[in-house]
């Protein structure tokens, strides 16, 4: 036998071990994809095709589900931990969230309360920070609870002198 063959009979071997241990490792919804596969190439091919579907499909439910989050009943700090919990699960699916687009639902998802922090934040030459925008609409936030609370003191008390 020459040199050629023993080495394609190595790699064959090899080839088959990794077949197997391939064909054992996967869960049961996985091996009714890859069987009938004869080398260990294809059972990757296979298995890499489903998954990458599974994580487009996984990545278009998340980015749906982040584009619809609203601040609708919610504290600012649930809003921004909700939308940046999306953003994580995207990433770790190997769908980074750009600055931009994060910055674009946070704002999406805010009352028209927040105008005037949501036009200081689109005026700006460039888009500011995650941790900027935070700080502003933490900021915004916190006027809102107080006047609020000053025209509900205000508004009791001018009943009471009726």
């Amino acid at each position: 036998m020459d040199r050629v063959n023993l080495e394609y009979e190595a790699k064959e071997v090899q080839d088959q071990t990794l077949l197997v241990w391939l064909q054992s490792t996967p869960s049961k919804s996985a091996l009714s994809r890859v069987l009938g596969s004869n080398h260990s190439d294809q059972v990757w091919e296979k298995i890499h095709k489903h998954f990458s579907l599974h994580t487009k499909s996984r990545a278009r439910q998340l980015r749906t589900k982040m584009h619809a989050v609203s601040l609708e009943g919610k504290m600012m700090d649930e809003y921004l931990r909700k939308i940046k919990n999306y953003v994580d699960e995207l990433a770790s699916v190997g769908v980074p969230v750009r600055c931009e687009e994060h910055v674009d639902v946070i704002l999406e998802g805010l009352p028209s309360d927040y105008a005037p922090v949501v036009f200081v934040i689109e005026s700006k030459k460039c888009t500011p920070s995650i941790a900027k925008i935070e700080t502003l609409l933490y900021g915004h936030e916190t006027r809102l609870v107080r006047y609020n609370h000053d025209t509900q003191v205000l508004v009791s008390s001018s009943v009471n002198y009726s």
